[in-house]
């Protein structure tokens, strides 16, 4: 028995003197534990809130009528206006843009020529034509445009965010060849936005 007692006296007395250097590595436990603790923490006090949700828009403007709503173009070569479509974006919102689409029955006065051009405007500034063609002697077809990403000035309108408060206003411009003329009827645009 006294053998026993010996043995748990030198198992207690090799317990003694690890904990003897034990005071270091706990010191460097506790540092460690208190880097990642504090890491841990600021992350949880860093992390942003999450952003508001995006909420969809659409903006379409009115069905022209099949005579009231009739536009043709001179027959001098110049551009007529279309529609203007104003797009609102409010205080404190961004609105993101799709590129609208722009739609109606078109025809062409010429046997030979019959092809037409779409002219997209934001705020008066050029953002893009598309070349349109039509049946002959002004047979009407439905036909729809999207406004075209054709340099690097209108690619980064759209995949920017516009902050309001502001107003863009949409004009849609056609013309055609000098000697004939361009009409469309039941047109209208289709503009989306998607806003924080």
């Amino acid at each position: 028995m006294v053998e026993g007692v010996r043995r748990d006296d030198a198992i207690d007395q090799r317990g003694f003197e690890n904990m003897k250097m034990s005071p270091k590595i706990l010191g460097i436990s506790t540092l460690m534990i208190s880097l990642a603790l504090t890491g841990y923490i600021a992350s949880v006090v860093v992390r942003a809130s999450p952003p508001p949700p995006l909420t969809f828009t659409y903006q379409n403007s009115t069905f022209g009528g099949p005579v009231a709503g009739l536009v043709c173009s001179p027959t001098n070569g110049g551009d007529v206006q279309v529609l203007s479509q104003n797009v609102v974006i409010g205080s404190g919102h961004t609105g993101y843009i799709l590129p609208p689409i722009f739609s109606g029955a078109f025809n062409v006065s010429s046997a030979t020529n019959p092809t037409y051009t779409v002219e997209f405007y934001v705020n008066g500034s050029a953002y893009g034509s598309i070349t349109g063609f039509a049946p002959p002697n002004g047979i009407p077809v439905t036909s729809s445009f999207q406004e075209p990403m054709s340099n690097i000035v209108i690619y980064q309108f759209f995949n920017t965010g516009q902050k309001g408060p502001q107003t863009l206003v949409w004009t849609i411009d056609i013309h055609t060849a000098s000697g004939q003329a361009v009409c469309v009827q039941q047109w209208y645009i289709d503009i989306e936005i998607a806003s924080t």
